[in-house]
């Protein structure tokens, strides 16, 4: 797949998580590099903040048309969990 090996900015996610250290929601904070990627982002990262509050974690589906942007904030969300 070639985007694995292309860069198209980069993505923080934090999690936030309740006193039981179950996440209890998440923001994204993306860097684009292309202006295609500002848009795939601006429409994905909402729908990942809600999936990955939903599913109390970083077991998620990827938001369809952004598979790399799903995938960058899957793995930054679970770093967040491991941290916790």
């Amino acid at each position: 797949m070639w985007w694995v090996s292309k860069s198209f900015g980069t993505v923080t996610v934090t999690g936030y998580f309740g006193e039981d250290g179950v996440l209890c929601g998440a923001t994204a904070r993306w860097n684009a590099i292309l202006a295609i990627s500002e848009e795939i982002t601006a429409e994905a990262a909402p729908l990942l903040n809600a999936r990955a509050t939903k599913a109390h974690g970083a077991d998620i589906h990827a938001v369809s048309g952004a598979t790399a942007t799903s995938d960058a904030y899957r793995e930054s969300l679970q770093a967040a969990i491991d941290q916790e």
